[in-house]
């Protein structure tokens, strides 16, 4: 799928399936795609377009994700996914869209098992209660249009919250800070 943009007009369903080596999807243009419960070993969308959302729902990476300098329109849900190599989604704007009810973005009892950057996203609504960070996560010169949820949260490496602006509120309710936390302007 690389090279020019590959355009998956209709919906995209991957749903259940596992892929062995690494996949590239960079620069593809998706109406919707459906990767719930898929086995990665290495996956990269960067650059990626999805004009009405993306599900990774249970979703399992051993290798490194990257989703970056991407474009997601409608809902984009990774709940209860694992990352086991470094995630990277840095420049992604997670815009949501007319169906988005609570979350344009949700990252929902998520595990993270290795360093992960958000740094420079923009987030209508974003959900990561109940995630955990294993290891270092940065959110460096991010938006929050519209709210944020950390709530019962545990990072267990840093936490990076710098440079960025909340439009509207954030919860940290019962998040639990092992390491180092910043929050400087």
């Amino acid at each position: 799928f690389e090279g020019d943009p590959t355009d998956l007009s209709d919906d995209a369903d991957f749903r259940g399936a596992r892929f062995d080596s690494s996949v590239t999807f960079d620069r593809a243009e998706f109406r919707y795609a459906n990767f719930i419960d898929t086995n990665f070993q290495t996956a990269s969308f960067d650059q990626v377009t999805f004009e009405e959302g993306a599900a990774y729902d249970g979703a399992h990476v051993s290798g490194d994700f990257s989703l970056c300098y991407s474009q997601v329109m409608g809902d984009a849900s990774l709940t209860d996914v694992v990352f086991e190599g470094e995630a990277t989604f840095s420049g992604t704007a997670f815009e949501g869209g007319p169906n988005v009810e609570t979350w344009a973005v949700s990252f929902q009892e998520s595990e993270f098992r290795a360093t992960v950057t958000f740094d420079e996203c923009e987030f209508q609504h974003a959900n990561f209660i109940e995630t955990t960070f294993t290891e270092s996560v940065s959110f460096d010169e991010v938006t929050f249009e519209e709210g944020a949820s950390y709530d019962r949260a545990h990072v267990n490496g840093s936490f990076n919250l710098c440079r960025s602006r909340f439009i509207g509120s954030v919860s940290l309710t019962d998040v639990v800070f092992e390491g180092e936390a910043t929050f400087t302007g």
